[in-house]
């Protein structure tokens, strides 16, 4: 619970039922497209954006409780301002000069293979041990 401790309240005036433009009737989502501010009103927007908090919630508390740390990663977009393009460049394809040079068409990656698997898994675990052995 939160409380707020006001040194004074300002009335502005009434809210007339029937100019306000949300009413008790259903409204569909292309007029709500229209009141953005008015969408969290709503009770389907009010109960998507509690559900997205208990969501979000439960997965930040179960990685805390389990020794993870949240680190905010760079956020990579398409806009390049200033010439920060000319730092690096983010691909998904192979460049033509890549698969013309190998003669072949692109491949896809190799699956991993289950001694990998299991020597990632190893290794994890290893660090969370660390992990509880540090916070000890």
């Amino acid at each position: 619970a939160v409380e707020l401790k006001a040194a004074r309240i300002v009335h502005l005036g009434l809210c007339d039922a029937a100019h306000y433009p949300i009413a008790k009737k259903k409204t569909t989502y292309e007029y709500l497209r229209e009141k953005l501010h008015l969408r969290p009103r709503t009770n389907t927007i009010g109960a998507v954006a509690r559900i997205r908090n208990a969501l979000a919630y439960a997965t930040h508390k179960f990685f805390q409780d389990n020794g993870f740390l949240y680190v905010h990663t760079p956020i990579i977009t398409a806009s390049d301002a200033e010439g920060a393009g000319e730092l690096f460049q983010v691909t998904t394809l192979l460049s033509k000069v890549e698969a013309a040079s190998s003669g072949a068409a692109a491949e896809a990656a190799p699956s991993p293979q289950p001694a990998d698997l299991a020597a990632l898994r190893q290794a994890v675990a290893e660090q969370g041990d660390k992990v509880k052995a540090a916070k000890a």
